[in-house]
């Protein structure tokens, strides 16, 4: 019965000792919730991996191709569930182009999704930050949204066309074929997330632009295009 009593106090003694520490953990955590989501300035690099084309009402038959995107920006929040953002990046834009296969003949290569419009843009977004004031999951993770404009300069221009028999793929340079400056609308959601030391953000976004992208009637003999990307764009904010 002694020795039932004594393992009894030992247990009792252990959670004693225990608890501050967990108590000290637990308000650590909330602390570190709380100082992130309650940051001023942040520092955000972020990585867009996207599907880019035209849009118009005349045109050739356009399809989507890959595009990607990398920057950085500053965050500022006078709120902690709002803020405005500005950054500076590159984004890959363009589009795929259609080219029926009117030679069907045997051993001809089919040519209908080979043709591509590469645009390599800097671009500076600008952006209106909103977020949750709590969130789910204990509050490390919030629902968050940003719409915008990009002010956007295309520096390259090409028109690829792809050669897999060979390898010797066909790049012609048209960059004079294009307007060089735009500014886009930008809207995205989705969720910021408490992790360790930074804030990972992980939205859905679609950019669209305004106004014809080609300036070459010639070239491109009544056609318009205007730029159009969606995809998903990740964002660590230090």
């Amino acid at each position: 019965m002694t020795l039932k009593i004594m393992k009894t106090k030992n247990i009792l003694i252990c959670i004693l000792l225990v608890m501050p520490f967990m108590t000290k953990a637990q308000e650590r955590d909330s602390l570190t919730i709380k100082s992130k989501y309650d940051k001023k300035l942040l520092i955000s690099p972020y990585f867009i991996n996207a599907w880019s084309t035209f849009k118009g009402n005349n045109h050739p038959d356009y399809f989507a191709k890959p595009s990607l995107g990398v920057g950085v920006k500053a965050d500022f929040y006078p709120l902690n569930f709002i803020g405005v953002s500005v950054g500076l990046g590159f984004q890959q834009r363009g589009t795929g182009v259609y080219t029926p296969d009117v030679d069907k003949s045997l051993g001809n290569p089919d040519s209908t999704h080979r043709l591509r419009m590469r645009l390599n843009c800097v671009e500076i977004p600008v952006e209106l930050l909103l977020r949750m004031p709590r969130g789910i999951k204990g509050g490390g993770v919030r629902p968050s949204a940003t719409v915008g404009v990009v002010v956007s300069k295309m520096f390259e221009a090409n028109e690829f066309f792809h050669s897999v028999e060979d390898g010797f793929h066909q790049s012609t340079d048209r960059t004079n074929s294009y307007y060089t400056r735009e500014v886009l609308m930008i809207a995205a959601l989705g969720v910021d997330i408490n992790t360790v030391g930074s804030i990972l953000q992980v939205h859905a976004l679609v950019q669209s632009g305004s106004t014809n992208v080609f300036n070459d009637s010639a070239l491109y003999p009544g056609f318009d295009g205007k730029n159009l990307l969606y995809g998903v764009r990740f964002r660590i904010s230090f």
